[in-house]
């Protein structure tokens, strides 16, 4: 991993290489932590660190736009890391709630 590159929060997940942990639960524990706020965006001290950054994500067929966390280069990397892996030394893997699938039925 270089150090002018960013690095989404999956990517970070998959570094990780633990099953349990993906995207959606590191961003719960750096919110717990707080690391980052309830909308996403990293805490200024950390942007200002080097550790994080925020990035524009764009939807592809809609075209809207939302901001993402971004890891910074190996330290913002190994940083996530490191707040994961002290966190789940004292908390259990949050759980992630998922909203209920709605089915439709067709009459044809």
């Amino acid at each position: 991993m270089n150090s002018n590159v960013l690095y989404t929060m999956s990517d970070v997940a998959s570094a990780m290489g633990d099953d349990k942990i993906g995207r959606t639960k590191i961003y719960i524990i750096l919110r717990e932590t707080g690391i980052i706020d309830e909308t996403n965006h990293p805490i200024q001290k950390h942007i200002d660190y080097g550790s994080l950054a925020v990035g524009v994500s764009q939807y592809r067929y809609t075209g809207l736009k939302k901001h993402v966390t971004l890891a910074k280069g190996n330290e913002g990397v190994h940083f996530i890391i490191g707040v994961v892996k002290y966190y789940l030394r004292n908390h259990p893997v949050p759980k992630v709630q998922r909203k209920p699938r709605t089915r439709y039925i067709v009459d044809i």
